[in-house]
C-alpha cells in the first residue's frame, strides 16, 4: 500500500458483489470512484424545464406492469449485479424459484427450500458458489431493493422466510 492508501472492511457477499462490477483492467479504486461518480449523478435532483407557452407535450404513455412477463419485471428493476449470461442465470434461478411456488399455489414454502431446490446448473449460472450467498444477493430485500420473489405476480411474502403463489382470479 501507497502512504496515502487505506484499507475498508466489507462484508463477503459486499467484496463478491465489487468484484462482479469490477472491469477485467479496472482497480478497484477504480471501480469505487466509477460508483460513487454514478451514485452522485443520480442523486442529483432532476430540473425539469416548463415547457415555453403554445408547447403541446404528449403526455407519456403508461405501460402496464400486468402486461409484462416475470422475466420482463425482474429485468426492469435492474436489482441484480452481472450482465450477459450471468445477469440471465439470476434472472432463471429466481424464475426457478417461482415456478416452485406456481406449482405449490396456496402452499406456503420457506426459503430454504426454495433455496435448496435450485437446481446445481441453475446455482452455477448465477456465479455464485453457494445457494445463502444467490439468496442473500439476489432474492433477500436489501437497502432500496426490494425482494425479487414479491416483485412477481402472485407471491406473497408472510414474513418468517415463507413465501407462496396466489393466482389471480
Amino acid at each position: 500500500m501507497g502512504a496515502n492508501d487505506t484499507s475498508i472492511r466489507a462484508k463477503e457477499s459486499t467484496v463478491e458483489r465489487l468484484y462482479e462490477l469490477k472491469g477485467r483492467k479496472e482497480s478497484y479504486d477504480e471501480l469505487l470512484n466509477r460508483l460513487l461518480d454514478a451514485y452522485t449523478e443520480s442523486a442529483a435532483p432532476a430540473v425539469e424545464k416548463s415547457p415555453a407557452p403554445g408547447d403541446d407535450i404528449p403526455p407519456e404513455p403508461v405501460e402496464d406492469p400486468a402486461s409484462h412477463t416475470p422475466e420482463e419485471l425482474l429485468r426492469e428493476e435492474g436489482q441484480f449485479a452481472g450482465s450477459g449470461a450471468m445477469l440471465d442465470g439470476r434472472i432463471a434461478a429466481i424464475l426457478e424459484m417461482y415456478d416452485h411456488l406456481q406449482s405449490n399455489p396456496g402452499e406456503y414454502v420457506h426459503k430454504t427450500a426454495l433455496r435448496d431446490g435450485l437446481s446445481e446448473e441453475a446455482l452455477k449460472a448465477t456465479g455464485y458458489e453457494h445457494r445463502k450467498s444467490l439468496w442473500s444477493n439476489a432474492v433477500k430485500a436489501k437497502n432500496e431493493k426490494p425482494n425479487a420473489l414479491t416483485l412477481l405476480p402472485g407471491v406473497e411474502a408472510n414474513g418468517n422466510g415463507k413465501y407462496r403463489y396466489v393466482p389471480e382470479e
